[in-house]
């Protein structure tokens, strides 16, 4: 599989780069010095708006037609073509990550006012975008017209540009204008890439899905049979270690680039709009913790503090312990000195 740069590829890659900067200069620059666009890009009709035109975009554009051709096409599905089969399944059920957040991604921004289940899916949705749009983007060459290669996408991988585009922008979007991530944020950060890929392990095992599964599948880094069809491809030809290994490697790699995302937005973000705008009526209306999180960071929170508590008993009981035999011995060293 050979790598090779194309000119709407650079010039996708770079229009994609100046936009990344353009959106974190805005809101630094901007954003957070004005109360107008502070309480505009906070709004939860804001994000309503956006949620619903990315779901649609993506759902008319492509979803709709993936589901389609899985109930239309069943017979297909038994014909032996283990790589038609992998993909329509994973086309339909949303098995490869960068589908399933653009389809969850604005889903959240709709049911959520608050963006938590957004902002831990976003570091994800980056990640994701990245690798692709500075990969296989790069490297493709539209086989009609550009504007349609760019918006729509050509058959069979529908707005496969535009899906990674706005993920891309909607994720550093969230990720700017939620409040802080807590140790908790970690902890559901995790639970959710380790529950996606026990999903797509379901399939993998129980429907015989090999390609395009996030990886899941040792044929989505190398095969004897469709060589141009491996996923990751690439990657394995870098670094032809092994699978699981690479996969493993791959897995772990990704959470912590994630956990890294996370921690450099808690770094930068010091909310000086807290400092400015505490005391104001509207800032307190801003909620930031959604509802159903918030029941189990309060359980949470209630499990850890049993802990420390259960830890400073057991401490207290052993330094009381220790202090008593200090003063027996010392009161055993002033009757022999006596």
């Amino acid at each position: 599989m050979k790598f090779t740069f194309t000119s709407v590829g650079i010039a996708l890659g770079i229009t994609t780069l100046l936009l990344m900067i353009m959106i974190v200069l805005f809101h630094f620059l901007f954003t957070r010095k004005s109360k107008f666009l502070y309480i505009f890009f906070h709004s939860y009709y804001y994000w309503l708006i956006i949620g619903a035109v990315s779901f649609l975009y993506f759902f008319l554009a492509r979803y709709n037609q993936n589901i389609i051709d899985f109930f239309n096409k069943k017979d297909l599905l038994d014909s032996g073509d283990i790589y038609y089969k992998s993909t329509t399944y994973s086309k339909a059920f949303l098995l490869d990550l960068c589908p399933a957040v653009a389809f969850l991604l604005p889903l959240s921004l709709m049911i959520d006012p608050t963006r938590s289940i957004a902002k831990i899916m976003s570091p994800y949705a980056i990640i994701g975008s990245i690798i692709t749009i500075y990969s296989t983007t790069l490297s493709t060459t539209p086989n009609g017209n550009v504007w349609n290669y760019i918006f729509l996408g050509e058959a069979p991988n529908e707005m496969f540009f535009m899906m990674h585009f706005n993920s891309l922008v909607i994720a550093i979007g969230v990720m700017l204008t939620s409040k802080n991530y807590t140790r908790y944020s970690f902890l559901f950060n995790f639970v959710f890439i380790c529950l996606y890929i026990g999903y797509v392990k379901a399939f993998v095992d129980l429907k015989g899905v090999l390609y395009n599964t996030t990886g899941v599948s040792k044929f989505d880094w190398y095969d004897d049979v469709y060589h141009n069809f491996s996923e990751y491809g690439i990657v394995y030809q870098l670094f032809p270690i092994g699978f699981p290994l690479i996969q493993i490697i791959a897995y772990i790699i990704a959470v912590l680039i994630s956990f890294s995302l996370m921690g450099i937005k808690n770094w930068t973000n010091k909310d000086p709009e807290k400092e400015m705008y505490l005391d104001k009526f509207w800032y307190q209306k801003i909620k930031y913790i959604s509802k159903p999180f918030y029941i189990y960071d309060l359980k949470l929170d209630i499990f850890f503090l049993r802990i420390n508590m259960w830890i400073s008993k057991r401490l207290l009981k052993k330094n009381t312990i220790n202090l008593e035999n200090k003063i027996f011995k010392n009161k055993e060293i002033i009757k022999t000195l006596k």
